[in-house]
């Protein structure tokens, strides 16, 4: 196999790191960065390098830059490519109350949820309407129909 010349990439430009050390607090669910450790990157290398930085890096090992770039050219991909894809709201579960409007159809999910989680969870049954209150506000937010 042969060598490619790369330097784990995480953001842009060096002055992206704060960013990517809050990303990894997130990711690692440390509370603070003060107390993220060695979980953090030790310093800003980890940037996306022009070519000249690169070369030079990798000067005893220049084919590892000729296969790297042969490489990205076998390689395509655009940003444009990303989307979101919003879940199908005619699957299974609504199809149970086939005919109802949008938010009824919800209500009526939200509330067999309910029941099922008060059977299941007794004194937790507070807790999982609040959860589905808020999951019925995060879909109104961005209600659409198919």
């Amino acid at each position: 196999m042969p060598l490619i010349a790369a330097n784990d990439v995480l953001y842009h430009r060096p002055d992206r790191r704060p960013l990517a050390d809050v990303l990894t607090c997130i990711r690692e669910k440390s509370r603070t960065i003060d107390r993220a450790g060695r979980t953090l990157a030790i310093n800003a290398e980890r940037y996306l390098k022009p070519l000249q930085e690169m070369l030079r890096l990798f000067r005893e090992a220049p084919e590892a830059i000729e296969e790297t770039v042969t490489l990205s050219d076998e390689l395509s991909f655009s940003l444009d490519e990303l989307r979101y894809e919003y879940p199908d709201e005619r699957g299974q579960r609504f199809r149970q109350c086939s005919g109802c409007a949008d938010a009824s159809q919800l209500t009526k999910v939200r509330l067999a949820a309910i029941r099922q989680a008060s059977r299941r969870q007794g004194a937790r049954q507070s807790r999982a309407r609040a959860q589905a209150d808020r999951a019925t506000a995060i879909r109104a937010l961005f209600s659409h129909r198919p």
